[in-house]
């Protein structure tokens, strides 16, 4: 009986804990041709205890620029003076009828300089996606 390639054990944790970190500090949006939406703050409670202890807080926005086109906004504030600071990938989806999404745009910080500051404690920027008027998107921010 040959048995199938087992996949490392340490392969599976890391591929658990990105999951698992994506999921956390991932704001998510969902905007129309009439919307502006605040997609998730996050601010250290006054205990000192947050989720991260280099980000203190992060905001995102998606705003209709009207015709169709589509801003993400996106602002993180880090705990001091960061190495590197922002967003390294953003991900875009479009409503596909009542009840499911379809992956439209990818940006990632090596095609979009704006994405990462560096030597700074806080960053915002911003992304454009040109979509269809009246149509709803959805978008995960990895911060």
């Amino acid at each position: 009986m040959k048995l199938g390639k087992k996949r490392p054990f340490s392969s599976t944790i890391i591929a658990l804990l990105v999951v698992v970190c994506l999921i956390q500090i991932s704001p998510l949006a969902l905007a129309s041709a009439d919307d502006y939406v605040l997609v998730n703050s996050a601010f250290s409670q006054d205990d000192g205890s947050r989720a991260s202890l280099y980000i203190l807080s992060h905001a995102a926005y998606v705003y209709p620029e009207g015709n169709g086109k589509v801003s993400v906004w996106f602002e993180i504030t880090g705990t001091g003076k960061m190495d590197e600071i922002g967003s390294t990938l953003i991900i875009l989806y479009e409503r596909i009828g009542s009840s499911s999404w379809g992956h439209v745009k990818t940006y990632h910080f090596t095609d979009y300089s704006n994405m990462l500051a560096y030597n700074k404690n806080i960053h915002g920027s911003n992304v454009t996606y040109n979509g269809v008027a009246g149509r709803s998107y959805y978008v995960d921010i990895l911060v």
